[in-house]
C-alpha cells in the first residue's frame, strides 16, 4: 500500500481501494493489489459503490464512479 497514511485506518484503506480500481478490478484483483483481507476489500468496495465512488461494469469489475475524481464522467462542482 504505497500511499501515505493519514492515521485514519478505514479512510486509508478506502483510498487504497479507490486507487486499485482506476483501471477496473475484480474482487480477486483488489485483494491482490491492496493486500487487504478479502472480506475487508469487499466490504469497502461495496460501501464505496453505495456512495457512488465506485461502480460495477458489465463484467462485475469495480471502476471509478461519478463521485470519484478518477471518473470519466464530469462531477458537479460544489458551491
Amino acid at each position: 500500500m504505497g500511499h501515505s497514511m493519514s492515521g485514519v485506518g478505514v479512510l486509508d484503506k478506502a483510498v487504497v481501494i479507490l486507487a486499485a480500481c482506476v483501471d477496473g478490478a475484480s474482487l480477486a484483483e483488489l485483494v491482490d493489489r491492496t493486500k487487504l483481507p478479502r472480506a475487508t476489500a469487499h466490504r469497502l468496495a461495496q460501501a464505496l459503490e453505495i456512495h457512488r465512488m465506485l461502480v460495477r461494469d458489465t463484467q462485475g469489475r469495480w471502476r471509478p464512479g461519478p463521485g470519484s475524481a478518477n471518473s470519466p464522467t464530469p462531477r458537479p462542482t460544489c458551491c
